[in-house]
């Protein structure tokens, strides 16, 4: 029975891996084409005030609390249990919440509408009124709480994680096409944004169809009991305290940027950034698709065994973001001259910055898979607000200081310094405590962040000294940037207990099939 779990949900997962990245194919592809049109046809500005109400909304999203991640580890052991009335039940309580969730996030946007000009340092795009165009995000944000976005938790928890992607894929192409159409017929950003909450309703409606056909046994009914009640609010105060961590990590920064450096600043970082973002859309398909997995291990294996997989999956991973890591650092600047021109141009320092800012929070996500895994909401939940409090107030005196890097370089110090010493703290304290190998690890992690640094500059030097800027010398540096780093870590890594391990695990796999 055991075995016969693990292979639907390694099938599922396999599925969703496949799935997730042909979605992220499309994700990646489509918003270059529109932020190209756009740039092209209304201006720089827009891409930058666009960033700006997305980090709003990420901040007015901490109204959420975390319900939808703490709440689905709550219906594991219903459905292992064919407990139908409990599933009712929860559905039940994540609708009522969701309501009072969208109209929390909609009130508290109408509160920060008079002070939305205090947010723009500068000008605004001409012909336009940023308070209209705010309100249209927020409805946008707000009204998928209301139609039906409780319904997807039943995809996640039964690991179709494949259906969901499929619907967000074809929303997401209609959605593209439609503003693409709009910006080259009209080009007015009004009409380009109001295709967002006609597509979010369309999301809904079609995703709840789909789970109705599929789980028709489930309907919003019943009610929990006070302990189910606890355990879920014990759960969202620990998930909350992650959930600010990540906000201020990647929300905050957006505002602080407009607020001291503009808009047109703006639009260029997020011209650098919707690249990183790409990468972190890529890894999170890797870690949505694996998370179940390695949630059935913690539940069925021994902790020596996890311990030896945690090891494992770690070396890969952190190959994986060594190589991504490398290739945004040999190509970026080449990429965004070919792309945009030279007056889109940052300076290296912030390529640099950049780059390291990825790898470093790309060096937590196991961490945090397996801490999540194990259930330790609320053990670690200091951990990300000590992280938050940091990168706020250091963003707000180094951007004063330095500018535009400071704000990267707070979210560095933030990662390296808190986030990353205190994930595995937390894990090895309260799961691995048996192996008693935490000094073990941060040194694993102090391995691998020097070397993939020389590694990365030695690169970073040989790709520039590359002459030209066209597209031979950039499908060269390519060539260069994805083999030579990774046969010179396979080198260096060849002797390392987590490599060769790593790779025997891979060869099993791949012969197994």
């Amino acid at each position: 029975m055991i075995f016969v779990m693990l292979f639907n949900k390694k099938k599922n997962a396999f599925r969703g891996i496949f799935w997730g990245l042909i979605h992220n194919f499309v994700s990646i592809i489509l918003p270059f084409v529109i932020r190209t049109v756009i740039i092209g046809t209304i201006g720089i500005k827009y891409i930058g005030l666009g960033s700006l109400f997305a980090g709003l909304l990420g901040v007015l999203s901490l109204a959420e609390l975390g319900f939808g991640s703490a709440i689905s580890f709550c219906f594991y052991k219903p459905i292992a249990d064919n407990d139908t009335n409990k599933i009712n039940a929860l559905l039940n309580f994540l609708k009522k919440s969701y309501r009072i969730i969208g109209v929390i996030i909609f009130f508290c946007g109408i509160l920060l509408l008079p002070f939305l000009k205090t947010l723009i340092s500068g000008d605004c795009p001409d012909n336009i009124n940023v308070y209209i165009l705010f309100l249209i995000y927020l409805s946008n944000t707000s009204i998928s709480y209301f139609l039906f976005a409780y319904k997807k938790i039943l995809l996640i928890v039964h690991q179709r994680y494949d259906i969901e992607v499929k619907i967000s894929t074809l929303v997401l192409f209609i959605q593209s096409i439609l503003q693409l159409v709009i910006l080259m017929l009209f080009r007015n950003y009004y009409y380009f944004i109001l295709i967002l909450p006609a597509m979010t309703i369309f999301n809904n409606i079609v995703s709840a169809f789909l789970v109705k056909k599929l789980f028709p046994q489930y309907f919003c009914f019943g009610k929990l009991d006070d302990v189910s009640i606890s355990d879920i609010v014990k759960k969202v105060k620990g998930v909350f305290c992650y959930k600010i961590g990540s906000t201020v990590l990647f929300s905050v920064d957006s505002i602080v940027i407009s607020i001291f450096l503009g808009l047109e600043i703006l639009g260029k970082f997020n011209n650098y950034y919707i690249i990183v973002y790409s990468l972190f859309a890529i890894q999170a398909v890797i870690q949505n698709s694996i998370r179940p997995i390695i949630s059935s291990c913690i539940a069925m294996e021994s902790i020596g065994k996890n311990y030896s997989d945690f090891n494992k999956f770690n070396f890969l991973y952190m190959w994986i973001s060594f190589s991504f890591s490398v290739c945004c650092l040999c190509l970026y600047q080449n990429f965004i001259e070919l792309w945009l021109g030279n007056s889109y141009l940052l300076p290296n320092s912030i390529v640099f910055l950049l780059v390291v800012s990825f790898y470093s929070q790309s060096c937590c996500h196991l961490l945090r898979i397996y801490q999540e895994a194990s259930g330790l909401f609320f053990e670690g939940k200091f951990v990300p607000l000590i992280a938050a409090a940091f990168n706020l107030v250091m963003n707000i005196i180094l951007v004063n200081i330095i500018g535009l890097p400071g704000v990267i370089i707070s979210t560095i110090a933030s990662v390296m310094f808190i986030l990353l010493p205190g994930y595995a703290f937390v894990l090895f304290k309260y799961y691995f405590k048996e192996i008693n190998k935490l000094k073990q690890q941060i040194m694993y992690y102090i391995k691998y962040i020097t070397i993939s640094f020389i590694l990365g500059i030695l690169l970073f030097y040989l790709c520039n000294a590359i002459d030209g800027k066209g597209i031979i010398e950039f499908l060269i540096k390519i060539l260069i940037s994805v083999l030579i780093p990774n046969i010179l870590y396979y080198i260096i890594f060849i002797k390392d207990p987590n490599c060769r391990n790593s790779i025997s695990f891979l060869l099993k796999k791949r012969n197994a099939k």
